[in-house]
C-alpha cells in the first residue's frame, strides 16, 4: 500500500484566519489535499482504491489543478469530483462547513501523518446541521398516519441519530403500535444514522436479531449490528413495507436491505442509489470536512454501487398506493382464512404484493 511521500504542509495562521474573506491560501489547499490523501490511503475501506485516490489528488495538486479555486466551497466541490472520478463511491465527499463547530464541537487543527502519529479527529456526527436546525425538521419524522384498513404509514426525511430523535421516534412508533400493517417511506432519504435503523427495526422482531455484519478497515475488526432493545410499540409479525426510490441512499438503503434480506417485509419502488460503504466525517483543515468511507457490509453482496433492488419494481410516485393495496389484500386474505390479521408474515405479504390485483401502481 502506498504511503505519504511528504509531510502535510503547515498552514500559515494568518492566511487561515482570513481565508473566509479572501479565499484559501495555497498552503491551506496543500494541507487539505495532503490530509485527505493520507486519510484515504491509510483508512479507505479498499486499500488499493485508497492508494489511487491519494495519488490522484497529489498529482492534481502538483499540476496546479486547484489554483483557480480560491473559494473554499468551490475547492471542496472540485475535490469531490476528482475523488469520484477515480473511485465511484457516492460517499466520497468533501464539503466546506465553516459553521459545523457550532453543532459538533470545536474544530482543532489536525495534521495527519502516514505513520499514524496524528490520527484524524472524527466529527461528532455526519450531519453538520445544528441541533436547532435538526429539531425544526421534527428530527426527520415528517408524517405518521393511519390509512384505510388500519395500515400505519411513517414518512421519514432523514435518519437522525437516536440521541436526538429517540423521543420523537418512540412517539411515532407508539402511534403505529396497533396497526395491522406498516409502511415506512424512505423515498428521497439521503441517509443518516444506522443507530436509528436498529431502533426502528427493534419494533418488528420478537427477540434480538442480528441485522448486519460489517468490516472496519482502520481497526481491522468485524462488528455485528443487532436490533436495539425496545420496551413498547412492538409490531412483530405485522406486515412491513419499505418504500424507496432512486435517491434513497446510505443508511436508508441499509433499512431496505435488512428488511429484504432478513425476511422482515417487502421493499417497494425503484432501485436505490447504491451508497453502501459506511464511514465518518473528518476535519481536514480550513473549515473543510471529508467523508471517509471505512466500513463495508460482509453479509451478502451489500448495496455498494448496485443499490437495493425492490421486491416489486414500480414508479416511485405509485409506491405508496401499491404497498397499501398489497397490505389490504394480505389482510383480507388472512381474515378470510380465520387467522389473526396481525400475524401475517413477510412472505405472505410479499406474495400479496405480487398478485394481479396489486401489481398495477397508480
Amino acid at each position: 500500500m502506498a504511503v505519504a511521500q511528504q509531510a502535510p504542509v503547515a498552514k500559515d495562521a494568518e492566511a487561515a484566519a482570513s481565508s473566509n474573506m479572501s479565499g484559501l491560501h495555497i498552503s491551506a489547499k496543500q494541507e487539505v489535499v495532503e490530509n485527505i490523501a493520507v486519510a484515504a490511503e491509510t483508512m479507505y475501506v479498499e486499500p488499493a482504491a485508497g492508494a489511487k485516490l491519494a495519488q490522484h489528488l497529489r498529482e492534481r495538486l502538483g499540476t496546479g489543478a486547484y489554483d483557480m479555486h480560491a473559494d473554499p466551497a468551490g475547492f471542496a466541490a472540485a475535490l469531490t469530483s476528482d475523488l469520484r472520478s477515480v473511485v465511484p463511491d457516492l460517499h466520497l465527499r468533501v464539503a466546506y462547513e465553516p459553521n459545523r463547530s457550532a453543532s459538533t464541537g470545536p474544530m482543532q487543527p489536525r495534521r495527519y501523518s502516514a505513520d499514524g502519529a496524528s490520527a484524524p479527529r472524527m466529527m461528532a456526527r455526519i450531519d453538520g446541521r445544528s441541533n436547532d436546525e435538526i429539531a425544526r425538521t421534527n428530527f426527520g419524522f415528517d408524517r405518521v398516519e393511519r390509512l384505510e384498513g388500519n395500515v400505519g404509514y411513517l414518512k421519514l426525511t432523514r435518519l437522525v441519530p437516536p440521541d436526538l430523535s429517540r423521543p420523537t421516534a418512540e412517539a411515532a412508533m407508539a402511534f403505529l403500535a396497533h396497526s395491522d400493517a406498516v409502511i415506512i417511506d424512505v423515498r428521497g432519504v439521503p441517509g443518516g444514522s444506522p443507530e436509528l435503523v436498529r431502533l426502528l427495526l427493534g419494533h418488528f422482531v420478537e427477540k434480538p436479531l442480528r441485522l448486519l455484519t460489517t468490516y472496519d478497515r482502520p481497526s481491522s475488526t468485524t462488528e455485528e449490528i443487532w436490533t436495539a432493545e425496545v420496551t413498547s410499540g412492538r409490531l412483530a409479525g405485522v406486515p412491513l413495507y419499505v418504500l424507496q426510490d432512486r435517491t434513497t441512499a446510505s443508511a436508508a438503503e441499509m433499512l431496505a436491505y435488512i428488511v429484504q434480506r432478513r425476511g422482515l417485509g417487502t421493499v417497494v419502488g425503484e432501485t436505490s442509489r447504491g451508497a453502501g460503504n459506511g464511514g465518518n466525517m473528518i476535519e481536514v483543515g480550513s473549515g473543510i470536512s471529508f467523508f471517509l468511507p471505512q466500513r463495508r457490509v460482509t453479509d451478502g453482496p451489500g448495496w455498494e454501487g448496485t443499490g437495493v433492488t425492490p421486491d416489486l419494481l414500480v414508479a416511485a410516485a405509485g409506491a405508496r398506493d401499491a404497498a397499501h393495496r398489497a397490505a389490504l389484500d394480505a389482510l383480507r386474505s388472512r381474515r378470510a382464512s380465520g387467522q389473526p390479521a396481525a400475524k401475517i408474515g413477510a412472505a405472505e405479504a410479499s406474495r400479496a404484493l405480487r398478485s394481479p390485483a396489486s401489481a398495477t401502481a397508480k
